[in-house]
């Protein structure tokens, strides 16, 4: 309800145009498996949608494998995308800093 009550007042702004309630569309955004890379890509999609002003008008959103990966932090941070790209950026630097095989 939170979402689509942001998405309300969001998806008017994004199109220039008003929107009934009754035609509110539902915005959903998927994110596949894949790793890392996986990871990057949703990181990426998530701060040009955010950055664009689609990403208040999104409802839902799926990810798997490498995606879930962040989205779990995403949803975690409750924040902005980017607030999510500098944890996970401080998590990387942490874990390959102290990585045991390191030279």
């Amino acid at each position: 309800a939170a979402r689509k009550a942001l998405a309300a007042v969001a998806l008017p702004k994004f199109l220039g145009e008003d929107v009934k309630a009754e035609h509110l569309p539902v915005v959903a955004l998927s994110f596949t498996g894949g790793g890392v890379r996986a990871m990057i890509h949703m990181l990426g999609v998530l701060m040009v949608a955010e950055e664009m002003g689609l990403l208040d008008c999104v409802t839902f959103s799926s990810s798997l494998s490498g995606s879930a990966w962040l989205q779990a932090l995403w949803m975690k941070e409750a924040g902005p995308a980017a607030a999510a790209f500098e944890r996970l950026r401080s998590r990387l630097r942490q874990a390959f800093c102290n990585h045991p095989l390191k030279l």
